[in-house]
C-alpha cells in the first residue's frame, strides 16, 4: 500500500503528463486557471487512492527515465515562464518542455500498461499483412480527431471573440481604422493615426493571449496537439519522401504514435 505522499507526488506526475499544465508548480486557488484544472487534480487523486485500496496501484514517479524527463519538463518550463514571448528562449523552452513532457508520458504509459497491445489501444500492427491497414487506420484517426480538435478550438475562439473585453477593444480598433482610413492619402503619420492604430492593436492581441492562456483547449491545443501533429507530419513526410513508401523506419514507429494519440484522445478538454 502506498502513502499518502507518495499517492499525491504520482497524482501531480500523472496530472502534469495528461495535462501539461504548469509542469512543477503547485496549483493555487488564488488562481482561476489553476481553479479549474484542480478538478482534473482531484480526480487523478481519487482513482489513484481506488487503485491503491484495490491493491493494482503502480508508482510511476520513482522510475529513473520518466523522472529524468519530467526534470527536464519543468526546468524547460521555468524558463518559459520565466521570459518573454519574443525572447526566442521562450519558443524553445516551450518546444522542450512538451517533447520531455511528451516522452516522459509515453514512459506512464508503458509503466502502467500490462502489455504493449493495451499501450496502443488494441490497436497495434499485429502482423506484416495488417500493416497497411493499420497505417491507414492511423493515419485515418489521427486526421478525424484533427477535425475535432479544429471545430472546439475553432468554437473557443469564436467564443473569446465575443466576451465583453475583447469585444469592446476589437470595436476600438476597428473605429480607429475606419478613422484613419478617413484622412487624407500620406497623413496616417502627420495626424498620428498609425500610433494610435497600433497601440491599440498591441493591447487587442494582448488581450487575446491573456484569455487565451486561461482557456483549458486552446492551452492543451497548443502544448498538446500542435507539437504532436508537426512532429507526426514532418516524421510521416520526411520517412515518405526518403523511402519513397512506408519503409521499416516508419512501421517501427506506428505504435508509438498511436500510444500519443490515444493519451491526446483520453486528455482532450472536450
Amino acid at each position: 500500500m502506498a502513502s499518502r505522499n507518495d499517492i499525491a507526488r504520482e497524482t501531480n506526475t500523472r496530472f502534469w503528463l495528461t495535462t501539461f499544465y504548469k509542469p512543477g508548480v503547485a496549483l493555487s486557488n488564488l488562481d482561476s486557471a489553476d481553479k479549474f484544472m484542480a478538478r482534473r487534480w482531484l480526480e487523478i487523486y481519487r482513482d489513484l487512492v481506488r487503485q491503491n485500496a484495490d491493491g493494482v496501484l503502480s508508482l510511476t514517479h520513482k522510475h529513473p527515465s520518466l523522472s529524468e524527463r519530467l526534470n527536464a519538463a519543468i526546468d524547460a518550463y521555468r524558463v518559459e515562464a520565466s521570459t518573454n514571448e519574443r525572447d526566442p528562449r521562450y519558443t524553445e523552452a516551450r518546444a522542450a518542455k512538451a517533447q520531455a513532457l511528451n516522452e516522459a508520458a509515453l514512459w506512464e504509459d508503458m509503466l502502467t500498461s500490462p502489455s504493449r497491445e493495451r499501450i496502443v489501444g488494441g490497436e497495434a500492427i499485429v502482423g506484416a499483412a495488417d500493416t497497411q491497414a493499420a497505417i491507414d487506420q492511423l493515419h485515418a484517426k489521427i486526421m478525424q480527431f484533427g477535425q475535432a480538435v479544429s471545430a472546439h478550438t475553432s468554437a473557443e475562439t469564436a467564443r473569446i471573440k465575443q466576451l465583453p473585453s475583447y469585444h469592446a477593444l476589437h470595436y476600438q480598433v476597428s473605429e480607429a481604422y475606419n478613422r484613419a482610413e478617413m484622412l487624407p492619402p500620406g497623413s496616417w503619420e502627420r495626424f498620428g493615426a498609425v500610433s494610435r492604430y497600433r497601440t491599440l492593436q498591441e493591447r487587442l492581441a494582448k488581450e487575446y493571449n491573456q484569455l487565451e492562456r486561461a482557456s483549458p483547449i486552446l492551452v492543451w491545443a497548443r502544448d498538446r496537439w500542435e507539437p504532436f501533429r508537426t512532429g507526426w507530419l514532418q516524421l510521416r513526410d520526411g520517412l515518405l519522401e526518403r523511402e519513397r513508401g512506408w519503409g521499416r523506419e516508419y512501421v517501427a514507429m506506428v505504435p508509438t504514435i498511436w500510444a500519443l494519440l490515444n493519451q491526446l484522445r483520453t486528455t482532450a478538454p472536450f
